[in-house]
């Protein structure tokens, strides 16, 4: 077992036989699977810490030789050694071994993370990745997060989307702006051309899962040969009033109420609003077409 010597462990012992060390001795770990840290929690965190201290340590090996300045590295952790530097309080924790091998030290952290605060969709796409690099079946990666293979599957075909509509899944995101996780697994039966611009009109129109689906369909067979035989008419109908209904309602809401607008761009740079007037361009356009071409059965 690498270690740090004897002597570097005393300076760090309390009294009572803790190893209680600067949380600036100490660097996270850069393959480490949690992506996304709440600053809202690490400060609830770091109040009742400066408080009450840890309830348990935190896992470290010790860097052999030192790397910018820091003689750990965290294994297991990093929201409470995160918590501690923002409560200005030394870390309790345990050495362990070396681990040589920056995958293996993935899937330790994956393994000690999990079970305490589930990650992110989008951190577990990416460990997914990761894991199935490593060869992993996808009943060891389902049996890795204690979750059904149908569940690993569903989080691959999140994995395939477009960027921007990964991007849509992140925590950090406002709830009301985040599409959900099976909406995402849905558009992935679409090209990536086709993604973004459903997945922006679920997430803005507030769509169900059934309407998405039905628009996902409606996309497909417009995609196929003039012969094939397009199902439920009715059903897409339905779905097309549904969306327009939704959509009414949330601009309605918009347009009503003095100060909305601004309430909903907060915090949005100006290229995010250019983002959304070139969506709602298209949109004008694609509308003013629909209603032309509606209106010849009227």
């Amino acid at each position: 077992m690498n270690a740090v010597s004897s002597e570097r462990y005393a300076e760090f012992l309390t009294s009572d036989g803790k190893l209680m060390i600067p949380p600036g001795l100490i660097i996270p770990n850069p393959t480490q699977p949690r992506e996304e840290f709440d600053e809202s929690d690490l400060d609830r965190l770091a109040k009742n810490i400066k408080e009450f201290g840890t309830e348990k340590p935190i896992i470290l090996m010790p860097l052999d030789p030192p790397r910018d300045g820091a003689l750990f590295m965290i294994v297991d952790g990093e929201y409470r050694w995160r918590a501690c530097k923002k409560a200005n309080c030394l870390v309790w924790a345990v050495v362990g071994p070396v681990i040589e091998d920056p995958e293996d030290l993935f899937e330790k952290s994956l393994n000690a993370n999990y079970p305490q605060a589930p990650h992110t969709t989008i951190e577990i796409i990416h460990a997914i990745r990761r894991l199935e690099k490593r060869g992993r079946t996808m009943e060891q990666i389902a049996l890795r997060f204690g979750k059904s293979v149908a569940w690993v599957n569903t989080h691959k075909r999140v994995s395939t989307l477009h960027p921007k509509v990964i991007d849509m899944l992140r925590t950090t995101r406002p709830e009301s702006e985040r599409l959900p996780l099976m909406h995402a697994s849905d558009l992935a039966d679409l090209p990536q051309s086709e993604q973004t611009g459903l997945a922006e009109m679920a997430v803005v129109a507030g769509l169900s899962r059934a309407h998405l689906k039905n628009l996902i369909k409606t996309a497909q067979l417009g995609r196929s040969t003039p012969n094939h035989r397009r199902t439920r008419p009715d059903k897409e109908f339905e779905g097309i009033m549904g969306l327009f209904a939704r959509t009414h309602d949330r601009v309605s809401l918009l347009v009503k109420n003095e100060g909305e607008v601004a309430r909903v761009v907060k915090g949005r740079g100006p290229e995010k609003v250019r983002e959304l007037l070139g969506l709602m361009e298209r949109s004008r356009s694609d509308i003013v077409k629909l209603i032309q071409a509606f209106s010849t059965h009227a």
